[in-house]
């Protein structure tokens, strides 16, 4: 197994026209390294990695529909590596028409009914010894007993944790497309504004799926390849469930409106959040405005190489406890962010992860159960954190 060449021609840029994430040599060269390291620290022969975004991030290969079995095989003792995928995919992978792999066709293993490798078992039959301990990052149980049956003398090691924590430092080209789709993702929320504006201007009633459909299409048209979570919309009671859907109810006046637009360019995903109200909201509302103002700034502050979970907790409590509306936090304070919405570090209790320079994190503080929410997205620098797309601290309020 190694790494190869370049794919088709046409793979250089995207479909859109726009040039892809750039993954260097060099960078390619170290993920697998790293990811050997964790191999070589558990005692492993191969790692096994089936994680959609486990997959991106050590191939840059992605598919549509991940129902059948693919993966990416990573030999220990080498760092190397080959690509595993079901026939419906190969094309796909070999003309790199969306996602191009950084495989040559000699090092993507192919399995399917018409091919000379008929099933994903028989694949790894082929490549991974019978006594081989391998690292897998998600495994069903349903696949764990198949696996088995089919090479009984295999270990299988639980491993996303230790692959997934490889995500906490990210690259330059990672930082870029962050900062694109957050960008776009914060332009989106002035189209929300927008369109309420001219909705209550023109006395059109407003439902939640309404917002949804107008930011999901901008972004589509703004190059973004889909979304880290479906766009969420709510109002009243509905918004204590944070990641309910969108639905076909009619918004009232002087009711908050949570949004939560997460859009991906290149796969990695923003995560910003804005409240709005038609009308007037109850004056809590000001009062959790202001609180959340001050603790996000306090965050983003202290966001310097070293900062834990720990410090920023207390110090958002303090604010909180200053402004009496701890009651309305939920105890958390953000998320690392990349391919996936939450990466390493959870930056809340429990984890006392010391931020290393350009983590990504997204900053909520939140007190939306009560009524406001906000979220923006920051990376972590020696004079304290970034914000990789404008800030827009306020409630909005359309009257």
């Amino acid at each position: 197994m190694g790494l190869a060449g370049d794919p088709c021609p046409e793979a250089a840029t995207s479909i859109r026209g726009g040039v892809l994430l750039e993954v260097t040599p060099e960078i390619k060269e170290k993920r697998f390294a790293d990811a050997a390291g964790v191999g070589r620290r558990l005692g492993l022969d191969f790692l096994l990695l089936t994680a959609p975004e486990n997959m991106y991030y050590l191939s840059g290969f992605r598919t549509m529909l991940y129902t059948r079995f693919c993966g990416v095989l990573v030999r220990v003792a080498d760092a190397s590596a080959m690509l595993l995928i079901p026939s419906v995919d190969k094309y796909l992978a070999f003309e790199g028409w969306w996602s191009p792999t950084w495989f040559g066709q000699e090092n993507i293993a192919v399995y399917g009914p018409a091919e000379p490798v008929r099933t994903h078992f028989d694949l790894l039959r082929k490549l991974v010894r019978e006594n081989a301990r391998v690292g897998v990052d998600s495994m069903t149980f349903a696949f764990y007993e198949s696996l088995r049956a089919t090479m009984p003398g295999l270990k299988a090691i639980p491993v996303y944790d230790e692959v997934n924590s490889l995500k906490l430092v990210k690259a330059t080209g990672e930082i870029a497309v962050l900062r694109r789709a957050n960008e776009v993702a914060v332009v989106g929320m002035r189209r929300v504004r927008d369109f309420l504006v001219s909705a209550v201007g023109a006395g059109r009633e407003v439902t939640e799926i309404d917002i949804a459909t107008e930011i999901d299409g901008f972004a589509r048209a703004e190059g973004c390849d889909g979304f880290g979570y479906p766009t969420l919309v709510s109002f009243g009671r509905k918004m204590r469930a944070p990641h309910s859907p969108p639905l076909r109810r009619v918004i009232p006046p002087n009711q908050v409106i949570r949004v939560a637009f997460g859009p991906t360019y290149d796969g990695y995903s923003a995560d910003v959040i804005r409240t709005f109200v038609i009308g007037e909201p109850e004056p809590l509302v000001y009062r959790l405005r202001d609180a959340f103002v001050e603790a996000q700034h306090a965050c983003l502050t202290s966001l310097k190489p070293g900062a834990t979970s720990p410090e920023l907790l207390e110090t958002v409590r303090g604010i909180y406890d200053r402004h009496d509306v701890t009651q309305f936090w939920g105890g958390s304070i953000g998320h690392g962010i990349g391919i996936t919405i939450h990466e390493p570090p959870r930056v809340q209790k429990g984890d006392t992860t010391a931020l290393p320079a350009d983590a990504i994190v997204a900053i909520e503080p939140t007190v939306g159960n009560a009524g406001y929410a906000q979220c923006d997205v920051a990376r972590v620098t020696p004079v304290g954190g970034e914000w990789l797309a404008p800030c827009e601290l306020d409630l909005v309020v359309i009257r």
